[in-house]
């Protein structure tokens, strides 16, 4: 079984994409949030730091790509085992 890499730009397309849906969804979510009264500070902290943060560690672990990768047809794999999707929290 040959490895195929993903192109430089493919690459930079997918993050572009994936910025995109972030800044969208920081929006989304600050947007909903001023429409409620008293939020507490760590309910807004703990979103953004969801949406920041854990974005491509969570997408790419659950489902072996964020949606910027799965828009141009990147897959995360393993290297020892590429016929499974990348698991960073397996042994």
């Amino acid at each position: 079984m040959t490895l195929t890499f993903a192109t430089i730009s493919s690459r930079i397309k997918a993050v572009f994409v994936d910025t995109l849906l972030i800044v969208i969804l920081a929006y989304l979510i600050s947007e909903t949030l001023t429409r409620f009264e008293d939020i507490p500070v760590y309910v807004r902290i703990s979103l953004f730091t969801i949406i920041f943060v854990l974005y491509d560690p969570l997408f790419v672990s659950l489902f072996g790509a964020t949606v910027g990768h799965s828009y141009f047809k990147i897959k995360v794999k393993s290297k020892k085992q590429p016929q499974k999707k990348y698991r960073s929290f397996a042994p």
